[in-house]
């Protein structure tokens, strides 16, 4: 598609639809408008079939209609794009699942199967962001001994060619410091992916909190 306008879906009833292999050109404010209908009507859910570029950001105002050229609304600096984003992992133990890891309560936490490294974890920010820096946790409670995790952070704009933001490395988790660590990245992406190859307080990944900022 050449040329489509201010938007490439407009979404503002209920329904699914998948989209595969198509690229826009040309467009004028983002690339889905999904708002439903009346408010608070249903929404519509629009799946990545792959193959899809151009398109991918999303209108994030349903109180206003984009003008044409607009463009979506600056990201705002502050706003943690992984928060409450779908979360997936090459494996969890228990109770401990990845969706702990953007729930915003730094007290649960993922963790990966035991014993079984490399381990991952992917988060779909629901559109391509520039993304700036990764600011990883740990539960802020002293019963959490001081650890180093060996990770490398990947992103990807289709869900399946990865590129590295951040090589491996040695990061440290340290209570007496909040149990934080920032990691500074510069890529464009859709899907957020931490790859952890060792850990030396517990024979799993773990991480409480994974938030991803623009600047």
């Amino acid at each position: 598609m050449n040329r489509v306008g201010t938007v490439v879906v407009q979404a503002e009833t209920q329904g699914a639809a998948t989209f595969r292999n198509v690229t826009a050109t040309g467009v004028g404010s983002a690339g889905i408008y999904n708002c439903p209908y009346p408010a608070g009507s249903g929404a519509f859910t629009v799946t990545d079939g792959g193959g899809n570029s151009g398109w991918s950001s999303t209108w994030s105002d349903c109180s206003t209609w984009p003008e044409p050229g607009q463009g979506e609304p600056g990201p705002d600096p502050d706003r943690n794009l992984a928060l409450n984003r779908p979360a997936t992992a090459t494996g969890s133990q228990d109770v401990y699942t990845p969706g702990k890891a953007v729930d915003g309560d730094a007290n649960t936490y993922w963790e990966s199967a035991n014993h079984a490294f490399p381990q991952s974890l992917t988060i779909d920010l629901g559109a391509t962001r520039a993304v700036r820096r990764v600011v990883l946790k740990l539960p802020p409670q002293a019963a959490w001994q001081a650890r180093t995790q060996t990770l490398s952070v990947q992103g990807s704009t289709d869900g399946s060619a990865y590129t590295t933001l951040a090589a491996p490395r040695e990061y440290r988790f340290d209570p007496a410091t909040g149990n934080t660590v920032t990691v500074p990245v510069d890529g464009s992406l859709r899907r957020l992916r931490l790859h952890v190859t060792g850990n030396t307080g517990w024979p799993a990944a773990q991480f409480s909190e994974v938030e991803v900022y623009g600047s």
